[in-house]
This record gives structure tokens, sequence and C-alpha cells, in this order.
């Protein structure tokens, strides 16, 4: 278990090293190949990232399943990771070698009309690390110095791992929706980013946070995390169920954080009149939408994308400080080498498994 980010590269480390191992995807339905690929080239604005945690998201299967076609193949999979610096570029005066950091899998230009106005999340010539360019799933990676971030010192490698995917993505979304204190709010799908969803609605204020999933495990941390009420989706109409919890009239907000097709169209009927349906989930199936129904409610639909670079820093500034507990959903780890035991494992829910972190 990764305890501590106080870990030192030897000076010498690098010398004559070539090649660094990763997971490489070649097409949808084959299994990741682990292998020795070239060490990537470090430019006078890049570091070097030994990247010391990465995550399993969901959002990596939608790859592998050939739901999202890579910008590449082969090309090295994931999107979360955190790590240390093992070398930088010349014209990189922010960071040193050793520093601990999250690398940030959005790459944007920084001088579109978007970026410039601080969304750098809709950048108008945006990439990402792990879906068009080679990800975190391997020793080394090498990245613009501006799409590191420090992680602080008392944040584990792990947990800072997910913080650049999982726990943003529910922040971004969580600001997204607008909730305030007070509101009442319904969490659909209890995964790596509903879990974080979860919390972040009760670190805002929710009084009425109601997680809805289909596994108790999930069901049971999500107590743990601050739900006040859950519903096990197999064995209950959550909608009907969600009615009785509310006297009637729905919640204030309802994020649907699994991308599925039936819990989108079923994410409208908990709204209350005003509400807000929040649409994490990456779900490729068209859903079936009456415009009238949402019309009568004046219900609103939203639906956030990835996160921009103001809210990496602050989510980081929440855990280094205490504030936002990320530990209870990474339910294992394993060695790079077994990534493909992870997916399944997270696929098939063989385990009870939120998060998988893999350990280069």
């Amino acid at each position: 278990m990764l305890t501590t980010n106080h870990f030192r590269i030897a000076s010498d480390e690098l010398s004559g090293v070539f090649q660094t191992k990763a997971v490489v995807f070649t097409e949808p339905g084959k299994s990741l190949r682990v292998e020795d690929v070239e060490l990537p080239v470090v430019t006078d604005n890049d570091v070097l990232v030994r990247v010391k945690a990465a995550g399993i998201c969901r959002s990596d299967l939608h790859t592998i399943h050939g739901h999202i076609r890579p910008g590449k193949t082969p090309i090295i999979l994931g999107h979360e990771g955190a790590g240390v610096i093992a070398r930088k570029g010349k014209l990189v005066t922010d960071f040193s070698e050793d520093d601990p950091v999250v690398v940030d899998y959005v790459l944007s230009c920084g001088n579109c009309e978007y970026c410039n106005v601080g969304k750098h999340n809709l950048c108008d010539r945006i990439n990402f690390y792990g879906f068009r360019l080679d990800g975190t799933w391997a020793e080394y990676m090498a990245v613009p110095a501006t799409n590191v971030f420090r992680l602080p010192k008392n944040v584990p490698f792990d947990q800072g791992a997910l913080a650049g995917c999982a726990v943003v993505t529910g922040y971004h979304a969580m600001k997204v929706s607008e909730m305030t204190a007070g509101n009442s709010v319904a969490v659909i799908g209890l995964g790596g980013v509903g879990s974080q969803l979860l919390q972040w609605c009760k670190l805002f204020g929710a009084t009425d946070i109601i997680g809805i999933d289909v596994d108790d495990y999930k069901l049971k941390l999500a107590r743990e995390l601050g739900a006040t009420a859950t519903v096990n989706a197999r064995q209950q109409n959550f909608v009907e169920t969600v009615s009785e919890l509310t006297d009637g009239r729905g919640v204030d907000i309802g994020f649907e954080a699994i991308g599925s097709k039936d819990a989108n169209e079923k994410l409208l009927s908990i709204i209350k009149k005003s509400g807000k349906a929040v649409i994490v989930g990456m779900c490729f199936d068209k859903i079936s939408v009456t415009p009238v129904d949402l019309m009568y409610k004046e219900m609103q639909i939203r639906s956030p994308t990835e996160h921009t670079k103001s809210e990496m820093r602050e989510v980081l500034r929440f855990l280094g400080r205490g504030a936002f507990d990320v530990s209870k959903t990474i339910t294992k780890r394993i060695p790079i080498d077994k990534a493909n035991e992870g997916i399944e494992m997270l696929e098939k829910e063989t385990e009870k498994q939120v998060r998988i972190i893999l350990e280069p």
C-alpha cells in the first residue's frame, strides 16, 4: 500500500535507460499487451514523470470495447496517474526533479476563446492522454509541465491518481449543477466517479443525498461517505422509492454517473419541478425524451465534460487539507503486469470493486 510521497530518484537512475514498461492497446476485443516501449522524449517544456500509481477508469473500458476510437494504435491507455518528476526540460522552472505530481490528462491549447476564459475542458484543439495520446499505464510518461500539478506531500500517490479524473470529474459535475446548500440530490451509479460526486454534494451542503446502485457493497460504502438514503435498483423501483423519500416531489438535482440508457431515461422521472438532471456517465445510446414533459416541469438537462485547470488546483487543495477522503473508494492495488486482470475484475465485478489502482 502506498502511504507516503517521500520517494527520491537516484541521479543516475535513467542513465542508459531507453525503454519503459507499458500497457498497450492494439484493437477492440483483444487483450492488452504489457511490453517494453521506447522511453518518451522530453522536450524543453516537458517533464518526464515516473508513474507511481494509475487508476483504471470505466472510460478506459470504452476504448477497449471499441465505443471510443483511439487517436492512434497501438496506444498506451490510462488517464489517471500520479508520480514523481524524473527529468525536466531546460525551460521548466516551476518544478524540480523528485517533485510529486498529478498528471492532468486534458491537454488544452491555452490560446483559443475557451482557454482564454478558463474553460480548458472546451478547448477548440483539445487532446487527451490515454485516448488520443499515450497515457498513464506506463512506468514513465512525458507531458508538458503545464499538464502536471504538484501533489501535496501528505496525499499518497494512489489518491493523487484518482484526483486527476474520478475526483475532479465529480467536482466539475457538482459545480455545473449549481448545487446549493440545502438541496436534495440523487446519484445514480456509485462507482469511481459517482462515489466522489456523492461526497462533494455532502461537503457543499446537500441535506438529502440518495445513492442508487445495484451493488450492496457500493451502497454500504455510500452510506459511509454521506448518503442519507440508498436504493438497490435491482431490488426496488428507484423512481418510486425516490418519490416516497421526497414526499412525491422528487429531488432538486439528479446525477447519472454510470452511462446507462435506462438510468438516463429514469433520471428525468426523479427530478422535481424546476430541478436539474445532470448527465455525467458516458452513454452511447439514444434516449427517449418528450420535450413537453420537460416543459411542464421546467426541468433543465445539463451535461458536464472533463474539468478545468482551476478545478484541478481546487481539488488538490481540498485533498491536501484533509477535507476530502478518497481512500475508501480505492478497493484494489495491483502490479501493472496484471492490468488485464484488473479490467476483468472491474468489468465483471468478480470482487467488490470501486476503483482499481495499477502500480508500475
